[in-house]
């Protein structure tokens, strides 16, 4: 199986430049069993990490933030604001 990102040459390392070089994919064996049983075949296990609670906590607290900073600056401008009927 050919990940994606692949170059999709089949090569799946070279020699060159007086090194190993490795293309930017890899091959992975899910079957069926070679006959020597190496490599040992096994299904692609992807471990993702999931942080989806705390960029949901993240963004509510700062929306949060944002309605008090309001608050706080509305009530700012009813206090500064001269009465209905006075002269400033």
């Amino acid at each position: 199986m050919v990940h994606p990102g692949s170059s999709g040459d089949g090569a799946v390392a070279r020699l060159g430049d007086g090194g190993l070089k490795v293309a930017p994919f890899y091959i992975d064996l899910e079957q069926p069993v070679p006959a020597s049983g190496i490599p040992k075949p096994g299904p692609l296990e992807v471990h993702l990490k999931d942080d989806h609670l705390q960029y949901a906590i993240t963004w509510f607290c700062l929306a949060g933030a944002v309605v008090i900073a309001f608050g706080v600056w509305l009530r700012g401008q009813r206090r500064g604001s001269p009465a209905q009927g006075e002269d400033a």
